[in-house]
């Protein structure tokens, strides 16, 4: 009974957290402490030496990494396991070589630990070691048998691959002398040869080859030990490697080669070395690059230097149709455009079914490279197969810089490409005011010195030839502006009859909703606006705010366009999304002359806009006298109050008019 109850009084401290699970603690803890005394009285008091923490750490994890002999010969004799492992796979062993004492790691040995563990990262005993720097005790744990070749890292690298990196050469010798393996392979399929030429000795590539190495091997992508040598800049490695048979000239699988290796290491001394040994300064990379593109790409003088004194082709044509000076153009390297200048690179040079640097400058919006090549003499006018010019790309871009030197170089801004549009009307199309007021003044005389009917006539040509090949009559540029629109806007009647003549949509819009129609009264061109009405423009249609085409020419004051629009039907009072009236926008512009004739055709001179605002107060803040007069005459209320309280007479104060609020005041005016 006293046993039982003994038991279970034991089985409840354990239940209970107490009692000999905090004594197995306390062993634990005096191990780590180095304190002898607390570890035997731990022991004395039933503490167990083979207890393992959540973790799996034991009280001879820590006394043999703390190198205590007393408390690890202690815990032995009280029955700890000499190769218990925590959750890592740590072993007393482990610890010991953590610790780096070789008498500990050695009696370990004499007490039964195992060489073979391994450590949760791949690691063995010696790799631990290696990892710790414990060089003192590699040859002790190679002759207990520790395996050479497990991996030193999660990457896969060997002790002997690492030792080739580091240029240890010593190290080297000590594992293969004790049968490392010479091709195994990292998870990058790297062999230790091929680390040797990465990084490390000369000696060690040489000893590895007597000793039988695959001088063979190469990277996954096909690169030779001489690639990684010469892209290591060791002029010694690759000196060997050429010696023992290395092809100079050999490529990988992308087709690069020891000289590109070193071009793209900016190493020139190792460039001037291959080629001294009968390197390819013109042998091609894949698409047919040769190695001055990687010098150009690099911007690099020297090494395009290095290559073109040695022979390399400055006009070399890849699959792409470029040159490496076309390709610094693209790219923006104007230190490799200087350099290929000097040796006499024409920059006009154009491959068979390419096209000049200056294009593809412009289409990249290099600024810096387009600068270079006007001043080296490029054709600012050169014209690709569909009539493109620099500028025309350049306004297509929207560039500004590059638009103004291309201008000031002499580029025609009226050139006109296959679908009869200039760099003039791609700068209205794409509304940017600043390129716009550029081109104005100067497009304006190119065309002057053709003469307007000239002009016209080639303008309508190129669009004829674009009829006859696409069959598209309904054509827009890159903001989806008609062309109709665009030769309504230019006043070109001729384009605008043959367009409209061969079935293009009289009322296409462009995104804001506008018509050729709206274009063409908003301009006052009142030929072509009663050609398009007559061809059945819509009269009344409405933009996307819901202006229509009589509101458009009354806030420009076209009087003739709305005498002619009223004539032909034209809805007077009609509203846009905001309440406006055509008389409304007309005594908002001033416009007296066209508030005069809307009013003398039964405008309603009282029809507010949604902010309450009357055309009578509109007139007050133009500031036009006869605008509101003729309102007043016709019947405008002149107390009527807008939204936020405004009325005319005030408009007159605000506006500190003291005529206009004299003539008000006159007729009734609060």
């Amino acid at each position: 009974m006293v046993k039982k109850a003994g038991l279970t009084a034991i089985i409840l401290l354990f239940a209970c957290g107490t009692g000999f699970a905090d004594i197995n603690t306390d062993l634990i803890k005096a191990a780590q402490k180095n304190n002898l005394g607390k570890a035997k009285e731990a022991i004395e008091n039933g503490a167990s030496a083979k207890f393992q923490d959540k973790e799996g750490v034991s009280a001879l994890l820590w006394a043999a990494q703390n190198g205590n002999m007393d408390i690890i010969q202690l815990l032995l004799d009280s029955g700890a396991d000499i190769n218990m492992k925590d959750k890592t796979g740590m072993t007393p062993l482990g610890a010991a070589i953590f610790n780096g004492n070789k008498a500990l790691v050695q009696y370990c040995f004499e007490k039964g630990s195992k060489i073979n563990f391994t450590l949760s990262s791949g690691a063995g005993p010696l790799q631990w070691a290696y990892q710790l720097g414990k060089k003192n005790l590699y040859e002790l744990l190679i002759s207990k048998g520790a395996d050479l070749n497990l991996n030193a890292n999660n990457t896969g690298h060997t002790i002997l691959m690492l030792a080739c990196n580091e240029g240890d050469f010593d190290l080297v010798k000590l594992m293969v002398e004790n049968g490392a393996g010479l091709e195994i392979k990292d998870k990058y399929q790297l062999t230790a040869f091929l680390f040797s030429a990465i990084k490390g000795d000369v000696r060690i590539l040489e000893y590895l080859v007597t000793k039988g190495a695959n001088k063979n091997a190469k990277t996954p992508e096909n690169k030779t030990a001489l690639m990684l040598a010469a892209q290591s800049g060791d002029i010694e490695k690759v000196e060997y490697l050429l010696k023992i048979g290395f092809n100079i000239n050999a490529q990988d699988d992308d087709g690069i080669t020891p000289l590109i290796e070193a071009i793209v290491a900016g190493d020139t001394e190792m460039m001037n070395y291959l080629i001294k040994k009968g390197a390819d300064v013109n042998q091609q990379y894949k698409n047919g690059i040769a190695p001055l593109n990687f010098a150009v790409n690099k911007n690099h003088v020297e090494e395009i230097e290095i290559l073109v004194k040695n022979g390399a082709d400055i006009n070399n044509v890849d699959s792409k149709n470029m040159t490496p000076f076309i390709w610094a153009a693209y790219n923006g390297k104007t230190k490799a455009m200087s350099t290929l200048l000097k040796f006499g690179v024409d920059p006009n040079f154009c491959p068979p079914k390419g096209v000049a640097a200056i294009i593809l400058a412009c289409k990249e919006n290099q600024f810096e490279s387009v600068k270079l090549l006007i001043h080296s003499g490029a054709d600012v006018n050169f014209t690709i197969k569909n009539g493109d010019t620099p500028l025309i790309i350049a306004a297509q871009n929207e560039n500004y810089n590059i638009s103004k030197i291309l201008i000031d170089a002499g580029a025609a801004i009226n050139a006109l490409n296959d679908e009869g549009l200039t760099p003039y009307i791609y700068a209205v199309a794409t509304e940017n005011q600043k390129l716009i007021s550029l081109m104005e003044k100067e497009a304006q005389g190119q065309w002057e010195k053709l003469g307007d009917e000239e002009a016209e006539e080639k303008m309508l040509s190129a669009i004829q030839k674009q009829f006859q090949n696409y069959k598209n009559i309904n054509m827009f540029d890159n903001n989806h502006i008609p062309l109709l629109t665009i030769a309504v806007g230019n006043h070109h009647f001729k384009i605008v009859r043959f367009l409209v003549e061969n079935g293009a949509d009289i009322d296409f819009c462009d995104p804001q909703g506008l018509t050729p129609l709206m274009s063409a009264a908003d301009y006052g061109f009142t030929d072509i606006m009663t050609y398009l009405i007559d061809h059945g423009a819509d009269i009344n249609a409405a933009d996307s705010a819901g202006i229509t085409v009589l509101m458009g020419a009354a806030l420009t004051g076209e009087l003739e366009a709305v005498k002619l629009l009223v004539q032909k039907g034209a809805k007077i009072d009609v509203q846009d999304h905001d309440g406006n009236t055509a008389l409304l926008r007309a005594a908002y512009g001033g416009k007296d002359e066209v508030v005069k004739y809307l009013v003398s055709k039964g405008a309603d001179v009282n029809i507010p806009n949604s902010t309450g605002y009357s055309p009578l107060i509109m007139a007050v803040f133009s500031g036009n006298m006869n605008s509101v007069k003729t309102l007043v005459e016709k019947g405008a209320e002149i107390n009527t109050k807008a939204k936020d309280g405004m009325t005319a007479f005030k408009a007159a104060q605000k506006q500190k008019l003291s005529e206009i609020a004299g003539y008000l005041k006159s007729k009734g005016a609060k």
